[in-house]
């Protein structure tokens, strides 16, 4: 490995987000080494740690390594990666387990003790795990990274508001140092969204994201086989794109109850244009978290609002995100109640009033015209760079 690095990203991935775009946005608008750590989340036979380098005077390079025993493999993986990294610029550490390592690694003098680093949270929950040990000493880690930090990016206000209110404090505190600066999740691209052939009455919907509880899906599916089953005369088609642990159950509910001619299941997606073809051909994007089981998402910034915005499509969702009620004050989202009729009552409208959803898509560029990767992780590194 190369000890000529400027900028080191340490990160978990499940799909594309926030720490790969940063990366690509250091590889094109900076005249430094740049490098990537990825971990699995998920501990899949067929997942492997994934590094990728873009030397300045060399080519890019990609390797990938087959890491045992999980996170704790993780841990000292990062910490071997650094190891003798002396003229390190910024290391990331995206979420508490990857800033701790970058931490031990500067302490054991792996990297010089002038770099920076950042810890770069991207989502937060009170309740990390039921386990209630695991859960202290998760919250134990994230709030010692939070005080050792040079700087700490949160993609959202929230998270540093519950942060600061969690009991786990033992002493942890930030000193002299600046407040979380809050760079928020960005979109890639703007699209405008495809010409749809549908007349009044017709609604195709497009969900993506994990297929878990809190995402609503359920109450989405029993919302269908209602409105299916009364014959009423609003044609509504479902696309989702995703997986995790609700899929089976959520296609079981779909075959049994006769909805396949209305729901299609794409699974994972890893192309984003892909993703974005078929968004793009939906009338709306659905995020109806379930407001009792939200979790992170009520501090975090969620991907998927983004990702329909990006392509032109308003949103159903319930007011569970912490820019929920600034969405439906611009007009781009609307607000349903986590229950089948009220849900059902927002797509009705939605179906019979086409201009309804004309005056949401007008309204969409300007609410994401300022939120392209580019600009905020420029405004961001700007802000790096201003610090003595």
């Amino acid at each position: 490995m190369s000890s000529c690095n400027d900028v080191v990203i340490l990160t978990h991935y499940l799909a594309k987000g926030a720490p790969q775009y940063l990366y690509e946005h250091f590889v094109a608008n900076s005249e430094c080494d740049v490098e990537l750590v990825e971990h699995p989340l998920t501990d899949d036979t067929d997942s492997y740690t994934k590094i990728s380098c873009h030397p300045i005077q060399q080519v890019d390079r990609e390797s990938t390594v087959k890491l045992k025993y999980g996170y704790l493999s993780h841990l000292f993986f990062n910490i071997f990666f650094l190891n003798r990294k002396n003229n390190c610029l910024l290391v990331f550490g995206v979420n508490p387990l990857n800033f701790l390592s970058a931490y031990l690694a500067k302490k054991l003098g792996c990297i010089n003790n002038d770099a920076k680093l950042i810890y770069y949270s991207i989502d937060f929950s009170p309740e990390r795990f039921k386990n209630r040990y695991a859960n202290w000493v998760y919250h134990w880690i994230e709030r010692f990274s939070w005080s050792k930090a040079d700087k700490v990016w949160d993609v959202s206000p929230m998270i540093n508001r519950a942060r600061t209110e969690h009991p786990v404090l033992l002493g942890l505190r930030r000193g002299n140092v600046d407040s979380p600066l809050v760079v928020p999740i960005g979109v890639e691209r703007i699209l405008t969204r495809a010409d749809s052939a549908r007349g009044s009455g017709a609604l195709r919907l497009g969900f993506v994201g994990h297929l878990l509880e809190k995402q609503g899906l359920g109450l989405v599916l029993s919302a269908l086989r209602q409105h299916v089953s009364r014959h009423e005369p609003e044609y509504f088609e479902l696309d989702i794109i995703g997986g995790g642990g609700c899929e089976k159950e959520l296609k079981n509910f779909v075959s049994d109850n006769q909805l396949d001619g209305y729901v299609k299941f794409h699974g994972w997606i890893h192309s984003r244009k892909d993703i974005e073809d078929i968004l793009r051909k939906c009338d709306v994007g659905l995020a109806m978290y379930n407001p009792a089981t939200v979790g992170f998402t009520r501090y975090a910034d969620p991907t998927k609002l983004k990702d329909y915005l990006a392509v032109g499509l308003p949103i159903v969702m319930t007011a569970t995100t912490y820019n929920s009620s600034d969405l439906f004050e611009v007009g781009c989202a609307f607000e349903a109640k986590f229950n089948v009729d009220d849900f059902l009552r927002v797509l009705r409208t939605l179906a019979q009033k086409p201009s309804v959803l004309r005056a949401a898509h007008q309204a969409i560029p300007e609410v994401v015209g300022s939120l392209t990767w580019t600009k905020i992780f420029s405004d961001a590194i700007r802000d790096l760079a201003n610090e003595k």
